[in-house]
């Protein structure tokens, strides 16, 4: 029998659902996912709280840079983020500067002639 892992009490089958209804994306793994331009120590703990003051989860602060707020001003009045204290604004600032990073270019490979 394998285990069952539990996310907010519930089955993590269930758990995408249980987003969805609060209007959450979920960031997966898939390789166009936004998250794979963070770090992996930046990937963890999403669900726990980047600004305490307000108690806005790490992932709500992405999900709303990926929506478009690229500015802290814009974090904050999508998330509250930042109203506080402010000792979150220096993270929330690296997370907009990762996400909003425009994708490498691929570079193109000489063929064998030289052109």
């Amino acid at each position: 029998m394998g285990y069952r892992i539990y996310f907010a009490g519930m089955p993590t089958d269930n758990a995408h659902e249980y987003f969805r209804h609060f209007g959450i994306r979920i960031l997966d793994s898939n390789p166009d996912s936004p998250l794979n331009k963070l770090p992996p120590l930046l990937r963890q703990d999403l669900d726990k709280y980047l600004c305490t003051c307000n108690d806005v989860p790490k992932i709500e602060i992405i999900n709303a840079i990926v929506k478009g707020a690229t500015t802290v001003e814009a974090v904050r009045k999508e998330t509250y983020a930042t109203m506080g204290v402010g000792c979150c604004t220096q993270q929330v600032e690296r997370l907009i500067e990762l996400l909003c990073a425009p994708e490498p270019a691929k570079r193109r490979r000489k063929n064998k002639e030289g052109s």
